[in-house]
Parts: C-alpha cells; structure tokens; sequence
C-alpha cells in the first residue's frame, strides 16, 4: 500500500515537472485566426491552432464559419505567406449546415509556426477552389513580440518616455528619452501671487481739491 502511494507520488511530480518545462512553450506556439470574407461572400469566423504535444503527437485547427451558403462542401488548406498562397497544407473537408456555417476540429502533423500561415476555406471539395474565406494564423509568441507599451511623464514642457517593451532597442534593454521644451529652458516657478479677479476694489483714491488734509490742526471733523 505505502509503496503505491509512493509511485503515485512520483508519478504526480514528473507530471508536474513536465508541465513546468512544456507548458510555456506550448502556449506560446498556439494561435489564433480571424476569418474574413474573400471573393463576395459574406463568412466570417474563427480558428484556433493547438500545436502538437507531449501527449498528442498531431496538431489541431478549431474552425469556426458562419455566413456561407446552405449543404455546400468546403475544403479547408493552410496557406504559406499569403491566402492562396503555395504550396499549402491541405487539412480536410467541411459542409456547411442548414444555417450556413461550419463547425469542426482538423487533426495534422507538426507545423513550422516560424513561417507565416493563413487559414483557408475553399468552395467546392479541392484545393483549388475559390477562396471564400481567409485569415492569417496569429502564434502567441509573435504576438506578444509586436506588443509595445510606453509610459510618458509630462513636466511643465518637458517630456519623458519610458518604454516598457526589452526588445524596444535591439539590446534587451530597457530605453527613455528626455525632449526639453520649444525654447530648451528647464522649468520655473513663480513667487509672485497674483490678485484674485471677480472682487471689488476697496482701496481710496487720493484726494482732490475738495478733500482735507485731517494731520493739519485744527482738525475738522
């Protein structure tokens, strides 16, 4: 008895440890397509890659179409480069249902996710059939490598921008950049107040001929 508990306690760890190894790279190497319309039709949709892995040797595209016309046979390719593009990877036939759209799940061998791929949905049951919907196959890693984010600091004309991405300047390094104001002069303050507007004047203006000087004597009251 101890001794199972033992094995399925190994065997937990190696699972475990697996994961930790694959698991990025695997996430990395999945994508994700958006279908657009091709040729005057009017299908939209979705596809998602799962790439092959440790415990499934084959790759996986998820199509998702809708827009297409009635019981019509599709034949579903992976275009390199650009849609139409050749040769492609032929990945299997789909029909449209009585709502016009398809739905399934492609199983293939590995792919070079370092080359460009479109998804393509072919009307008829070829290759070479029209294209009336295609997307390009977008893998996660390259993503999040077009990804840039930047935070600016605005002082009294002076601008400071940081941007967060490493590979922003080739060095993995993070980059800022510091742009003085119109007449390159540092920021000043000022000590001097100002009088608040909208209230009335209270002072006295200096007397005229008719007024009286009251630190003469007699005063006159």
């Amino acid at each position: 008895m101890i001794r199972a508990l033992f094995r399925l306690l190994f065997l937990g760890v190696v699972v475990v440890i697996v994961l930790a190894l694959f698991a990025p790279r695997y996430l990395e190497q999945a994508g994700n397509s958006l279908i657009s319309a091709f040729n005057n039709s009017a299908a939209t949709g979705l596809a998602q890659y799962i790439p092959a892995n440790v415990n499934d040797s084959n790759s996986h595209l998820q199509l998702s179409i809708q827009g297409l016309p009635v019981n019509t046979k599709y034949e579903v390719t992976l275009d390199p480069g650009k849609c139409n593009g050749s040769p492609n990877q032929d990945i299997g036939p789909i029909t449209s249902n009585a709502n016009g759209s398809v739905a399934g799940e492609f199983k293939f061998g590995t792919l070079n996710t370092a080359q460009t791929w479109f998804v393509d949905l072919h009307q008829g049951p070829t290759t070479s059939g029209t294209t009336v919907a295609c997307g390009q196959l977008v893998i996660n890693k390259d993503s999040a490598s077009q990804s840039s984010d930047t935070t600016t600091l605005s002082t009294n004309g002076d601008t400071f921008s940081v941007s967060l991405n490493p590979n922003s300047n080739g060095s993995g390094q993070q980059t800022g950049s510091n742009t003085d104001n119109e007449n390159n002069e540092p920021p000043t303050t000022s000590s001097t107040p100002t009088t608040p507007k909208g209230f009335p004047n209270t002072g006295v203006n200096p007397g005229g001929k008719n007024s009286y000087d009251n630190t003469t004597y007699p005063r006159k009251f």
